[in-house]
């Protein structure tokens, strides 16, 4: 059983060590992905990896298809981000212009032709989803463009915009823009070693009790030798 339990504990040691490692090549591909100057969108719409491109994108607002992503937290205050249709030459672009908190009303999206600059990023199932009375989508937990295309006409589905503004993230604006990513080593490798411990404690210690255990049992009874 001991040898089994050790097995298990270095197959978790050695997981966490894989794992350390797919976290590495993750952010390495972040940081490529990111380091690149801002593509148009019809050329970062044809990249074979287009999560997190930087872009730039030029079209109009639809305010009429604005709809929220929910629920979203800032520094604990609870909030949501907007999701605002961009109708461009490419097509209908999906841009989520930051986080407004939940009492807040959304400020309007600029009218006229604008230019977004952001990363696209990858679209996600969404788990929740509410509607109105007539059925339109107002809601989702996540940006599900499968679920947002039967609503807009022309939506491109391979991607959305994410808006990048340092500067008015930095001051607070409200809609604020998305957070950059964090690129962090994550806790695999402390992990994988608090399994080799528990290993080690085990293929150790156990062979140590049981040899006490033994001396105590072959020892003769000290009281029984005793002179009556």
């Amino acid at each position: 059983m001991v040898i089994a339990i050790a097995a298990s504990f270095i197959s978790l040691g050695l997981w966490q060590i894989d794992r350390h490692y797919e976290q590495q090549r993750e952010n390495e591909r972040v940081a490529s992905q990111l380091a690149g100057d801002p593509l148009p969108l019809d050329q970062a719409l044809a990249r074979d990896d287009v999560d997190l491109l930087p872009v730039t994108a030029t079209g109009t607002y639809d305010a009429d298809g604005e709809i929220r992503l929910s629920p979203r937290s800032r520094n604990e205050r609870p909030g949501y981000e907007v999701l605002t249709p961009l109708r461009t030459a490419e097509g209908v672009m999906v841009v989520n212009r930051g986080w407004v908190p939940l009492d807040d009303p959304v400020p309007a999206a600029p009218e006229g032709t604008v230019t977004v600059e952001g990363r696209l990023r990858a679209p996600i199932q969404s788990r929740q989803v509410l509607t109105d009375d007539d059925g339109t989508v107002t809601l989702v937990s996540n940006v599900d463009l499968t679920v947002l295309a039967t609503q807009v006409d022309g939506l491109v589905t391979q991607a959305y915009v994410e808006v990048v503004d340092e500067e008015a993230r930095l001051a607070g604006v409200i809609p604020r823009p998305a957070d950059p990513p964090v690129l962090e080593p994550g806790p695999h490798l402390s992990y994988a070693a608090q399994w080799f411990a528990f290993t080690l404690i085990g293929l150790v210690g156990y062979p140590l009790l049981l040899r006490r255990r033994l001396a105590e049992a072959t020892q003769p009874d000290r009281a029984s030798s005793l002179p009556a």
